[in-house]
């Protein structure tokens, strides 16, 4: 009697369980189609639709219709819009509108022209070339993509670096499950598939291009690389393609710090194919430099380099080819130095990069060698001045100053990069626009996703601080430069081993606060604040009663709880309490208390307009509307 008690118990729990989680999946489902009824209809609102452009209207119809009548899904209604915008891009929201931007359209005439095809008309070469595009669109639509990516990025409870890689390679997954659908797709249709691989191509070009301009990691892209995407699906170059993905990512991961071995094997793998060639000879001796580095203590490397590696592109593959302490040991494995070294010396007489002469003198300096040392001031020199006294070159040549026994020299350079860096860092931090708390917050996620795969990161803009933090600890830690700029380090660096190195060293675990770059949540109502999810939206106030749009917001109402919330993107933006709700700020604040109240609790001064006042804190902003000295309503906002 008792087991068949526990038995139903048990299965009560599990559908109570079950039924929580249908529900919300049903309320994220929903909120994710309204969402892109919205989005589609503000993203029309504010740009310049075209019914038509450059007779390209009547292509896009039959394009469309021909590959939804051969993918066995006919009685999809298309809807598309033309948005005049000269960027290549094409999408499709979760709803399945598609947008298409007339730079896409363009940039496929120039092609015809410039590829000279002749044979067939040009409009038919124009069909060609975008049933690969709208191929791959209805593929994302027709796989429910979009939407999985929503429910995915949507189902973390909270935003954090490891959901946000996660979130990345997740798209990237979809991306090329999207070519391989939509290269059967056009295979059904009767199109030519050869020109889904030409619009690739195309995008490789522009992206090989970009690489030139900077680094691009493919670890951080939405997309993979077009390499990655044509060794799938090209039969005749696949090999290559699949060798040069492997080359991105080997160089992705050097220029990271992570899987180090794995990418030094990839890169010896490609010398034996490429012999000698120099841009694989170039990362083979950063690879090994930086697993030297690795496996040395961070106490014992005294400062930080920084060490550079240009992105891969396959261009790469188609060239030709003082005075210090008589005690100096080089740190860490002494084989990774020496094979680093080895390297480097190969490299060098075939290169005139500054960047790399700039690593190497960088290696040079931890030599006990008087020559080497001497090697190593010329090459750092020698960098910087030809890098125009870069950033890296500079903070580099401290560093071999300093290893080299000329320290007081060293100090000047660390002196002056820092104040130049920390300056630059206030200012950003100082304005209050959206461009710049957007660069904030993009550098604040670049510095997490770096030290998840790489626990000695440190962002090139803070390394001279830190430097100089360290040149100050070795001299004396117990003087008041060494923990002023200590504390001035660890307000944008908690979390590298290099931090903790500082930190531990000088006593000052405890200052060890927030990064300026980070927005602490703390004011909430009911649990809930700004920058919350949908997901803790739900797990906390359960599923919203209703939606109402107001012009290109959404509001979903609580009713129960005469409460309603604004998100962005499944992010709380904007919470709002009516009279009779049972939910309080911070388990103190609430409409229908007295205004002074409201004073007392923030104990600052409030920004007044009218009956409203607005309160400043950490999280954002609380608004009251107030009659007769009574709280009416009240607002947490960003």
């Amino acid at each position: 009697m008792i087991r068949t008690f526990i038995i139903i118990f048990h299965i009560c729990n599990f559908s109570l369980l079950a039924e929580k989680i249908l529900g919300y999946k049903k309320a994220l489902s929903n909120y994710i189609l309204n969402l892109s009824e919205m989005e589609y209809k503000n993203y029309k609102e504010s740009n310049t639709v075209l019914n038509n452009y450059k007779d390209w209207k009547s292509i896009l119809d039959r394009t469309f219709y021909r590959l939804a009548q051969s993918s066995g899904l006919s009685n999809f209604k298309i809807e598309y819009s033309i948005i005049k915008n000269p960027s290549f891009n094409a999408y499709v929201y979760p709803g399945g509108q598609f947008i298409l931007h007339t730079g896409t359209l363009d940039a496929i005439d120039k092609e015809i022209k410039k590829q000279k095809e002749n044979g067939l008309e040009h409009n038919t070469y124009r069909e060609f070339y975008i049933s690969g595009i709208l191929a791959h669109e209805l593929a994302h639509y027709y796989n429910r993509h979009t939407f999985k990516l929503y429910m995915k990025k949507y189902s973390f409870s909270k935003s954090s670096t490891s959901n946000s890689l996660s979130l990345i390679k997740f798209g990237q997954d979809l991306e090329l499950d999207a070519d391989k659908t939509g290269y059967v797709l056009l295979g059904k249709a009767g199109y030519d598939t050869s020109y889904f691989l030409k619009i690739l191509k195309f995008l490789n070009k522009k992206y090989q291009e970009n690489l030139k301009k900077g680094n691009h990691n493919p670890y951080f892209s939405s997309h993979p690389s077009p390499n990655r995407r044509l060794g799938k699906l090209s039969e005749k170059e696949k090999k290559f393609y699949i060798f040069a993905d492997k080359m991105e990512s080997a160089f992705a991961d050097i220029q990271i710090g992570t899987n180090l071995k794995n990418a030094l094997n990839e890169i010896e793998n490609g010398l034996v194919r490429f012999k000698n060639n120099p841009d694989l000879l170039r990362a083979k001796a950063v690879a090994l430099h930086k697993l030297w580095l690795e496996s040395a203590e961070v106490e014992k490397l005294l400062l930080r380099s920084i060490i550079d590696l240009p992105s891969f592109r396959n261009d790469m593959l188609l060239k030709k080819l003082g005075t210090r302490d008589i005690t100096k040991k080089i740190p860490g494995n002494l084989r990774f130095y020496y094979k680093a070294k080895k390297t480097y010396k190969k490299v060098i007489s075939i290169t005139k990069d500054p960047f790399f002469l700039s690593n190497y003198a960088t290696l040079l300096s931890y030599s006990p060698n008087p020559r080497q040392e001497q090697k190593a001031e010329s090459l750092a020199r020698r960098a910087y001045e030809e890098s125009r006294g870069n950033l890296v070159t500079g903070n580099n040549l401290g560093v071999v100053l300093y290893l080299i026994g000329k320290k007081r020299d060293a100090l000047t350079i660390f002196e002056i990069l820092a104040s130049e860096a920390n300056n630059k860092i206030k200012d950003l931090l100082s304005k209050t626009d959206d461009n710049a708390k957007e660069q904030i917050n993009r550098m604040a996620r670049d510095i997490k996703r770096m030290q998840t795969y790489n626990k000695r990161y440190v962002n090139r803009s803070f390394t001279s601080i830190l430097n100089l933090a360290l040149y100050h600890y070795y001299t004396d830690p117990k003087s008041m430069k060494a923990r002023v700029v200590t504390a001035l380090y660890l307000q944008y660096d908690k979390h590298s081993e290099w931090a903790k190195f500082l930190a531990t060293g000088m006593n000052m675990e405890d200052q060890v606060a927030e990064s300026k770059l980070v927005i602490n949540m703390q004011t909430k109502i009911h649990e809930v604040g700004i920058g919350n999810s949908f997901k803790e939206v739900f797990e906390k106030w359960g599923n919203f009663s209703r939606t109402k749009n107001f012009g290109k917001k959404v509001y979903y109402y609580y009713d129960k709880h005469n409460a309603k919330i604004e998100f962005h993107d499944t992010i709380v933006t904007n919470i709002e309490l009516s009279p009779g709700t049972d939910y309080k700020l911070n388990q103190a604040i609430t409409p229908d208390i007295r205004e002074n109240k409201v004073d007392e609790y923030f104990k600052k001064h409030a920004e007044i307009e009218g009956n409203y006042k607005t309160y400043l804190t950490n999280t954002g902003k609380v608004t009251i509307y107030s009659e007769k000295g009574i709280v009416k309503k009240l607002w947490l906002h960003k």
